[in-house]
This record gives structure tokens, C-alpha cells and sequence, in this order.
């Protein structure tokens, strides 16, 4: 299994306390219930771990579909974030 499929299995969840990080610095506080692409993400990470277990060549494409929805909750979490915060003002 290539080494570079790790940090893309683990886009979201190493994203996710990042940009919680960026709002703690600017003093933003908010909160963030858990969202549906972020449940989608955990389960192609879990389905993608037996994946990779039983077919090790399906490395690369099951990193790579995982990295994909890891961005689009990552975005998705960001874009709540502003909808929340908009709402506040």
C-alpha cells in the first residue's frame, strides 16, 4: 500500500481540527453539530480500510475517492461555519 494514501484517507479528519484551530486564533467561537458529509466520509474510510485489507491494489483509488468526499465535508463543515457565524451578525 503506497505511504501517499494515508494523508488522503485522513484529509478530513486531520482538516477538521485545523480549521478548528484558525477559528480558535481569530477568537470565533462557534458550534459544529456533526454533518452529513462528515458521516459519509467516516463510512467510505471504514469501508475503504476492508477494501484495502481484501484487495491491497485498490489502494490508490479508494484514497483518492476518499480524499475527494474528505474535501467536499471539509467544505461543507467550512461553509455551515459561515452560515452560522453570518447569522450571528
Amino acid at each position: 500500500v503506497p505511504v501517499w494514501t494515508l494523508p488522503l484517507v485522513l484529509l478530513r479528519d486531520i482538516g477538521g481540527p485545523a480549521g478548528a484551530f484558525v477559528l480558535v486564533l481569530r477568537r470565533i467561537r462557534t458550534r459544529m453539530p456533526a454533518r452529513h458529509a462528515g458521516k459519509v466520509v467516516t463510512w467510505l474510510q471504514f469501508a475503504g480500510v476492508a477494501l484495502v485489507l481484501l484487495w491491497p491494489s485498490t489502494a490508490a483509488w479508494v484514497a483518492a475517492l476518499v480524499g475527494v468526499a474528505g474535501v467536499v465535508a471539509l467544505r461543507d463543515y467550512a461553509r455551515a461555519a459561515r452560515r452560522q457565524r453570518a447569522e450571528r451578525v
